[in-house]
């Protein structure tokens, strides 16, 4: 997948490299609390679904121990590539492996690995590929075994802002034009149950920002700005204009507050 369109901005659904680096240090707890919930042991082999620059799979690592095996999948050829390089630089790479796959169809046997792991994954496929992708982690999971999913629920962002209904407007906005699934986390346990997952356990992680560095308004306001036919009245271009300043006045006086909730949901292979 390109990294820019030819007006230099982000796809619609691309989630960049630098990005999920600093997501994953915004949620560096939440994703070792994850992690826990995986249940490892040492010498398992486990898989990172949708593995991105490797931040789950090198941080796997130390969970498995030597003995054991760390496995990322991802479609996107830069991404292994860098992920690779990181696990080489670590001396990680006798045992965390990167390979470019579709996460519909994964090219591993039946029950694989002993747990599996996939944050923010379903949230930049297409919703109709979300049974399919739940069904093969369970397939090339144990009997067992545990899956943990991790997603966001975009239709839960809330910012701070004094135009509410703009704001619930543009909510809605990246919710269901910027994100290919922009509602997966509030999907995921429907998505467990139904495939057959037993002991589903459901956790909500609020993210919060009072800063705009880890937040996609930026984004948000230029696709809502060029992208005005799909607002229908949602707003003009003034209100846009107001709502962009109000909230990079709060970003540069310390007021700015914004929260999305993350939702985390394990389950055990039968």
């Amino acid at each position: 997948m390109s990294s820019t369109t030819p007006s230099g901005h982000p796809p619609s659904g691309y989630v960049s490299a630098a990005y999920l680096e600093r997501m994953a240090l915004l949620g560096e707890s939440i994703k070792q609390t994850n992690h826990q919930r995986m249940n490892i042991q040492h010498g398992d082999c486990v898989l990172d679904l949708g593995c991105g620059p490797g931040i789950d799979t090198l941080a796997l690592a130390q969970w498995v121990g030597p003995q054991g095996r760390v496995v990322g999948v991802d479609s996107d050829p830069e991404m292994v590539a860098a992920a690779h390089a990181k696990a080489t630089e670590m001396g990680l790479d006798t045992h965390v492996e990167h390979h470019l796959g579709r996460a519909e169809q994964l090219a591993f046997g039946d029950g694989t690995f002993a747990s599996s792991h996939a944050e923010r994954l379903l949230q930049v496929l297409p919703s109709e590929l979300a049974s399919r992708v739940v069904a093969e982690l369970k397939r090339v999971t144990r009997a067992g075994g545990r899956v943990v999913l991790a997603d966001t629920d975009w239709g839960s962002l809330s910012i701070n802002s004094r135009n509410s209904t703009l704001e619930r407007r543009l909510v809605q906005f990246f919710a269901e034009q910027l994100r290919p699934n922009g509602y997966a986390g509030r999907q995921l346990f429907s998505l467990m149950r139904t495939a057959g997952f037993i002991d589903v356990d459901i956790h909500i992680e609020p993210l919060i920002h009072t800063t705009l560095d880890a937040v996609p308004l930026a984004w948000l306001y230029k696709e809502a700005k060029q992208g005005e036919h799909k607002l229908g009245n949602l707003a003009t271009p003034t209100e846009l204009d107001d709502w962009w300043h109000e909230v990079q006045s709060a970003n540069e006086n310390g007021t700015f507050f914004c929260t999305v909730n993350m939702v985390v949901v394990t389950g055990d292979v039968p």
